[in-house]
C-alpha cells in the first residue's frame, strides 16, 4: 500500500497521519540518576545586610596618659634617636620662643622629681661640653 504524507501501520497495514500521534497513559517516573557530577562555579554576592546595633559603651579611660603625655614621650623619643643616630653632627634648633640654639646632640635629662612627662635636650659644643639645655616644652612639635 502506498501512504502519501502517511506512514503505514504495519499492524493493522493501513494508512495513518504521520505527524499525529496518540499518547497513552503517562508512566511511572524513572530511577534518580547518579550523583556527584562536578560542583557549579559560585554563584555572585547577595546583597550587604542592616546594620546591626550598636555595642555597648566601652569603660571610661584615664587621664594618665593624655594627648600631652603621648607628645613629650614621642618628643623625647625623636630626641633619643637624634642622640643615637647624629652625635657628632652640629643642629641649630628652634624653640616656640623664636629663639635659636645649636650645638651637637648630648643627653636627654630627666625632668624635676624624675617626671617622665619633661626634660631637657642638652646640646654640647665640639670638645663635649654641655652648652645649652632645651625644655622638651619649648621645642614646636
Amino acid at each position: 500500500m502506498k501512504c502519501n504524507h502517511h506512514y503505514e501501520d504495519d499492524k493493522d497495514k493501513k494508512c495513518c497521519p504521520k505527524y499525529i500521534f496518540c499518547l497513552g497513559a503517562t508512566g511511572p517516573t524513572g530511577p534518580t540518576g547518579p550523583s556527584g557530577g562536578p560542583t557549579g562555579s559560585t554563584g555572585p554576592t547577595g546583597p550587604t545586610g542592616s546594620t546591626g546595633p550598636t555595642g555597648p559603651t566601652g569603660p571610661a579611660g584615664s587621664n594618665a596618659n593624655s594627648t600631652t603625655c603621648f607628645c613629650v614621650d614621642q618628643m623625647r623619643n625623636v630626641i633619643q634617636q637624634i642622640i643615637t643616630l647624629y652625635p657628632n653632627d652640629n643642629l641649630t634648633v628652634a624653640m616656640e620662643s623664636g629663639n635659636n640654639a645649636s650645638g651637637r646632640p648630648g643627653s636627654l635629662l630627666p625632668g624635676p622629681n624624675n617626671n617622665p612627662n619633661s626634660g631637657l635636650f642638652q646640646l654640647v659644643n665640639n670638645q663635649g661640653t654641655p652648652e645649652e639645655a632645651l625644655s622638651i616644652c619649648g621645642l614646636p612639635l
